[in-house]
C-alpha cells in the first residue's frame, strides 16, 4: 500500500496500468475524506 510514495511501484512492467490505480486509488481518497468531512 502506497499511502504516501511519491510513485507507484510498476506491477508486471506495466506502468501504465500502475498509474491508473494509483491515480484512482488519490481519487478515492479524495472522495472518501470529502465524505467524512460531510
Amino acid at each position: 500500500m502506497g499511502l504516501y510514495s511519491p510513485a507507484p511501484p510498476p506491477t508486471d512492467g506495466e506502468p501504465g496500468h500502475a498509474e491508473k490505480t494509483y491515480t484512482l486509488e488519490i481519487a478515492t481518497r479524495r472522495s472518501r475524506s470529502a465524505m467524512l468531512r460531510r
